[in-house]
């Protein structure tokens, strides 16, 4: 039974080693990397401890994971309110293992895009203004809380897949680019 379901994790592990690595890949952290506190107010978010103690989506977490051991270009891409939230956002990354990944904190409500260069990278990300504002290739994030009014239209993963289902997805919009 559990040969049933390792030969074909092993077989996608293969195809996405032989795929060709292509520019970097952008992952936000709240509400991707992170599950968002759908019950947190504004004020919330600005305490102390809010982003350290934020969950990890465990199926992001492992894509993430997943994409940088295949040698992929993969990078944090952020917003923060200030240096205290990048901080918290620093050791989070550190608790779950992605403390190797380059990070870039944007400051909250600036565009991401003016802090990276987009052209040819992908974005992946829970929210549809980042995502239409990028400049390179989006992929939403279902998380399981947003994509309500149905505004997206473009790639996504969702939280229902495996993370090797959303690494292989995002490796192959990746190549496209």
């Amino acid at each position: 039974m559990m040969g049933a379901f390792i030969i074909p994790v092993l077989m996608t592990l293969l195809v996405l080693a032989l795929i060709p690595k292509g520019n970097a890949i952008y992952v936000d952290m709240d509400g991707t990397l992170y599950k968002w506190n759908t019950n947190a107010t504004v004020e919330d978010t600005h305490k102390p401890g809010f982003f350290e103690n934020s969950t990890p989506d465990r199926k992001t977490v492992a894509a993430t994971k997943l994409l940088v051991f295949l040698g992929f270009d993969v990078r944090i891409l952020s917003a923060a309110y200030d240096e205290t939230a990048i901080e918290e956002k620093k050791r989070a990354l550190k608790k779950c293992g992605l403390s190797n990944i380059p990070a870039v904190f944007v400051k909250y409500g600036d565009r991401k895009g003016d802090y990276v260069d987009e052209k040819g990278s992908v974005l992946l990300d829970d929210y549809t203004k980042n995502l239409r504002e990028w400049g390179g290739t989006p992929i939403k994030y279902y998380n399981g809380v947003n994509g309500t009014r149905g505004t997206y239209c473009g790639a996504s993963v969702s939280y229902e897949m495996s993370p090797v289902k959303i690494a292989a997805t995002i490796a192959k919009i990746a190549n496209k680019t």
